[in-house]
């Protein structure tokens, strides 16, 4: 087993994700953990934002158990057509093209200068109300409330 682990992941920070590793050793578990760098605001994200930066950890590690690769890479992925919500900052409306083009149970919330997304959740209604924690707690300090403004790859109701 691969285990990749970025530095400033705000849901498993370095003491846990290493004693997390440790008990999967100590019962049999083999595997290879890798001590990623920070990545972004939450290492978290570093799968679903990071692809450049995991995916040569993977292929060395797929390499070294002699694990055949596909010939061709995946062609890449292409999101919807589908506009930005409006008044979006150049980063904010690249942030909204990668939502896009993730996995399921995701919703996108924004505030006047704010935004944020929650993607792979266990439900809709989880990722809804991940975003609009998210981005409430960016837009706190002015003073700003976020809406959920896409639920998947459509407009919210």
């Amino acid at each position: 087993m691969l285990w990749i682990y970025a530095d400033n992941d705000r849901y498993f920070w370095p003491e846990i994700a290493q004693q997390f590793d440790t008990a999967f050793r100590s019962t049999g578990g083999q595997d290879q953990f890798l001590h990623a760098p920070a990545f972004g605001e939450d290492g978290h994200t570093l799968f679903s934002h990071g692809i450049p930066i995991w995916s040569p950890m993977v292929d060395d590690f797929l390499k070294a158990h002699d694990l055949v690769l596909l010939p061709q890479p995946l062609p890449d992925v292409n999101p919807p057509d589908i506009p930005p919500p409006t008044d979006l900052s150049d980063r904010g409306q690249q942030a909204f093209r990668s939502y896009l083009t993730l996995g399921p149970h995701k919703a996108f919330a924004i505030s006047a200068h704010h935004y944020a997304s929650s993607v792979a959740q266990m439900t809709s209604e989880d990722a809804r109300k991940d975003a609009l924690k998210n981005c409430n707690r960016l837009a706190a300090p002015d003073k700003e409330t976020c809406t959920v403004v896409f639920e998947e790859n459509s407009p919210a109701q």
